[in-house]
């Protein structure tokens, strides 16, 4: 009976071992390839970008926003290109062009100012209120962005990223064969 259980335990545990590592391996699998934003509404109207995956764990994003009627507008100096992995059901990507990387300095350095312009006490609730990627980029340290998976398979993505403050954008992805973005009924 001893040895039965003893089995079984081992047998469950591999089982749970094996299902979790097919997982982020579908992850992986599944995310290599193109990906169209449906335009979100805020903080940025009609914001649709298009991010194609790469197996070798390079990303392009190709920032585009809708103007209405199917129409949309390209905004190449917001595009990023760089790496990306996995970690449990979070995509981390790491940007590698300048132009972006400006940008969030740009940015950090106003969240700083912003920090510094308040009295101790809620320099910490601030703090403290915000994600760390955006506290990693404020104390100086190489900027990830995150993005957690909701639900992910060949076809469609559904996400959210944290934009501190206790609220993040949520998301909905669908695979495509072309970067153009998903304006059509914008």
């Amino acid at each position: 009976m001893r040895k039965t259980i003893t089995l079984s335990v081992l047998t469950a545990s591999i089982a749970i071992s094996l299902n979790t590592h097919s997982e982020v391996n579908n992850y992986e699998r599944d995310l290599a390839g193109i990906w169209a934003m449906m335009p979100i509404l805020s903080p940025v109207k009609g914001l649709a970008n298009v991010t194609k995956y790469y197996q070798d764990g390079s990303y392009h994003l190709y920032s585009f926003k809708c103007t209405g009627s199917g129409k949309f507008s390209r905004e190449r100096s917001h595009d990023s290109i760089g790496s990306w992995k996995i970690e449990e059901n979070d995509i981390v990507t790491i940007p590698e062009n300048s132009g972006e990387l400006d940008q969030l300095s740009g940015m950090a350095d106003d969240m700083r100012a912003k920090i510094d312009s308040l009295p101790q006490e809620k320099r910490t609730l601030f703090r403290n209120s915000l994600p760390q990627e955006m506290i990693d980029l404020i104390d100086g340290n190489s900027p990830e962005g995150r993005e957690t998976i909701l639900t992910l398979n060949s076809t469609i993505m559904k996400s959210k990223q944290d934009l501190g403050f206790g609220r993040s954008i949520h998301f909905d992805n669908r695979k495509v064969s072309e970067i153009k973005p998903l304006c059509e009924k914008f």
